[in-house]
């Protein structure tokens, strides 16, 4: 955590302290990955294993690249929908093996056979890609929550637009929430106009 401003670390914080589910608020560019990255850390440190849920599967490969510096490549597996048989089938041998400490992908990633899982996090939450149309029905957002009261992980939820349903469970109490209202490094906001049609 030593590269963290001091609102990355109050999140980090309030992370480690609470046990509820946490609304990781923050503006785009505020620095949320590394929020992530400094509680998976922790938790891989503690032989603990992580899920990162991305809303699309062109979304892995730049959050891999991100988590490469913390974990070596083959202890990284990449899961969804449209891997073929066999490297679905060995992939999931080596998650439920404990070979594989981080697990990215999009909501199927879910049912990984993390038997020594420690943290989820769920990037852009507010996307309706976590959705499940097809059966069986399911919404990311809900089955992780369940998963992690189950296996007493870490929940962090993560946006720069809280979904309609994740914001008011943040104010009322029943996530935890965390704020990250700069850019990180004071950059600066981009200008808005308002252009009359």
């Amino acid at each position: 955590t030593a590269d963290l401003d001091d609102a990355q670390k109050a999140s980090v914080t309030l992370i480690h302290k609470t046990d509820k589910p946490l609304l990781l608020f923050g503006v785009t560019g505020s620095g949320k990955t590394e929020v992530y990255a400094a509680c998976i850390e922790e938790a891989l440190k503690n032989g603990k294993q992580a899920i990162v849920l991305v809303p699309e599967i062109l979304l892995t490969e730049h959050t891999v690249d991100r988590f490469r510096t913390m974990l070596p490549t083959n202890q990284i597996a990449v899961v969804h929908s449209k891997l073929g048989i066999a490297e679905r089938k060995r992939m999931w041998k080596d998650i439920h093996d404990g070979k594989i400490g981080l697990v990215i992908g999009s909501r199927s990633a879910l049912f990984s056979p993390c038997k020594n899982l420690g943290i989820i996090v769920m990037d852009e939450e507010h996307e309706w890609t976590y959705k499940n149309e097809q059966t069986p029905r399911y919404h990311a957002r809900e089955t992780a929550e369940e998963l992690c009261k189950q296996s007493g992980s870490t929940f962090i939820l993560g946006s720069a637009t809280p979904s309609i349903e994740s914001w008011p469970r943040a104010k009322i109490g029943t996530y935890a929430l965390s704020n990250l209202p700069k850019r990180y490094a004071d950059r600066p906001m981009p200008s808005v106009r308002i252009i009359d049609l």
